[in-house]
């Protein structure tokens, strides 16, 4: 998983919350401070980390209002602060971290900045370690980081910050046309909740409508791409007689120089089973 966030056992995460809203570093109480219940929270997480797992191409056209940079911390300081949550005034730990910046996507950047991290952004950082960030620049000139924005440190331990920053440094160089991409499951009706009970479902009809319109058919494995389209909000179609979840059609926006990763499964009993044959087959004949 992409997302670093570490649960606290009051509350869970505290995604993309302006710090100032909720907390008051030092503080003994809640004074003052606006009242926020679990549900906001969930609410609020949820919208946040929808495209916390999404490939690179996808997530980082959709962060453009943040700034991207390469960085290295040098300091850290943790403060205990306050959030007034379902009428109680519990405490949370607060991050002030001072980053050297090596590498930046989005612009000019001073060599050192100051981020907001700790539980209320339910991001986490360590001294000494180099990360892609992913952050907002508040009105003071500091900047603001969320669990789920994808920030990702650097290193062979990561491999998601390998594809991160291969996009990253090729955008620039990538034609301004788009791709939708992703995979045909099959699965049996009673497992049609389980995606990952699914065995991919190859030659299925896809229409795609939109600024381009298309059809095509995917291939054995059930993975399809199709690239150059131009930006725009796209409907992906499905031609199936049985139950498609989440549905037979999904929308999805595409961003210049960005993609879409969709999913459909097919609730089929037939076809699994076939399918699961195919795999038994292919699988014993590789290893013998």
């Amino acid at each position: 998983m992409r997302n670093r966030f570490k649960p606290l056992p009051l509350f869970g995460s505290l995604l993309l919350l302006p710090l100032s809203s909720f907390a008051q570093t030092n503080g003994a109480d809640c004074t003052g401070l606006k009242a926020v219940t679990t549900a906001e929270l969930s609410q609020r997480e949820e919208v946040a980390c929808k495209l916390n797992l999404a490939p690179a191409c996808e997530r980082i056209p959709q962060l453009s209002d943040q700034a991207i940079f390469v960085a290295t911390v040098q300091k850290i300081v943790e403060t205990e602060g306050r959030i007034l949550l379902d009428g109680h005034c519990d405490r949370t730990k607060i991050q002030t971290v001072t980053v050297q910046v090596k590498e930046s996507f989005s612009g000019p950047l001073p060599t050192n900045l100051v981020l907001h991290a700790g539980d209320l952004n339910g991001e986490y950082f360590n001294k000494g370690e180099t990360a892609i960030i992913f952050a907002k620049r508040l009105n003071d000139g500091t900047y603001s980081v969320s669990g789920c924005s994808g920030t990702t440190p650097v290193g062979k331990d990561w491999p998601e910050s390998k594809e991160d920053l291969e996009y990253l440094r090729s955008r620039d160089k990538l034609p301004l046309t788009s791709s939708i991409m992703g995979a045909i499951f099959v699965v049996p009706p009673e497992d049609g909740v389980h995606k990952w009970m699914g065995i991919g479902f190859g030659n299925q009809t896809l229409a795609i409508s939109g600024p381009r319109s298309i059809q095509v058919t995917t291939a054995k494995t059930g993975e399809f791409k199709i690239d150059d389209l131009p930006p725009g909000a796209y409907t992906v179609h499905i031609g199936s007689s049985k139950r498609v979840f989440p549905s037979a059609e999904q929308q999805v926006n595409l961003k210049a120089k960005g993609c879409a990763h969709i999913e459909f499964g097919i609730e089929s009993a037939e076809d699994y089973r076939e399918a699961v044959k195919r795999f038994v087959t292919k699988a014993n004949a590789n290893h013998p």
